[in-house]
């Protein structure tokens, strides 16, 4: 489970979060990128993130990291961030 929080979004805003594993360079993390990632915020659903699991963890992966995405799925890069993985 990841708790996150998003700051400084305008309210009436369609931006939303990917989460991605740290084997996924951030340029990939979004449309037009290959992947892979998961869509969570708003619409998508709310924190804390639960759509990963153990198992889903790609070897090598040594963090979880975070980007806001527009409407259209491309990504904001330098938005976010990664956080290690126990």
């Amino acid at each position: 489970m990841v708790d996150y929080e998003v700051f400084n979004e305008p309210p009436d805003s369609q931006l939303h979060v990917h989460m991605f594993f740290n084997t996924v360079p951030p340029d990939q993390a979004g449309s037009p990128g290959a992947g892979p990632w998961k869509l969570t915020y708003r619409a998508y659903g709310p924190s804390p993130f639960t759509q990963y699991s153990v198992g889903n963890r790609p070897s090598g992966a040594t963090q979880m990291c975070a980007l806001i995405a527009n409407p259209n799925h491309s990504i904001q890069l330098n938005s976010g961030n990664c956080v290690d993985l126990p």
